[in-house]
């Protein structure tokens, strides 16, 4: 196992490690993960809708 330099870590760098070994996150990420293949999730588009939010489009410019 490669062994890391924590001294030169980055905070985000840290907060990954911690989150990665952290058997409270990993469960929720796997609740997370079971819920999305089991009912499925919301598409970016359904998302925008609900927040109002317009997008740039190449060919037509701003769209709501």
């Amino acid at each position: 196992m490669k062994q890391l330099d924590l001294t030169q870590a980055t905070e985000d760098e840290l907060e990954d490690i911690s989150l990665s070994k952290n058997p409270e996150f990993l469960a929720i990420l796997e609740q997370s993960r079971t819920s999305l293949r089991e009912k499925g999730g919301t598409s970016l588009e359904q998302v925008k809708h609900r927040l109002g939010l317009t997008y740039f489009s190449e060919e037509t410019g701003f769209l709501p």
